[in-house]
């Protein structure tokens, strides 16, 4: 059985005002390229999941979910990242 990369102890609701910081007067020059992320999807996603956590930012847990029917109607879902396994993502929605 493989750990589970994406358990997060401790995670409660919010119960204080989220106060966000002011914008970036302009992009980052860089932006993201693919030569900066690992080629393994459920790595980086771990990666991005650790920085939110360390940053301390308000429900990192908390995500839209993107889909599309075979004729190209996407749906978008509000969802909760509940953990992951064998390169699986657990939400509740």
């Amino acid at each position: 059985m493989m750990s589970n990369p994406f358990r997060v102890e401790g995670v409660k609701p919010l119960t204080h005002k989220i106060v966000f910081p002011e914008p970036a007067s302009s992009p980052p020059e860089r932006g993201l390229r693919e030569e900066d992320v690992d080629r393994d999807p459920f790595k980086q996603f771990t990666a991005w999941l650790d920085q939110a956590l360390a940053a301390k930012l308000p429900q990192p847990l908390g995500m839209a979910l993107a889909t599309a029917t075979q004729d190209g109607r996407p749906s978008v879902r509000m969802v909760l990242l509940r953990g992951g396994e064998q390169g699986r993502f657990l939400l509740f929605h």
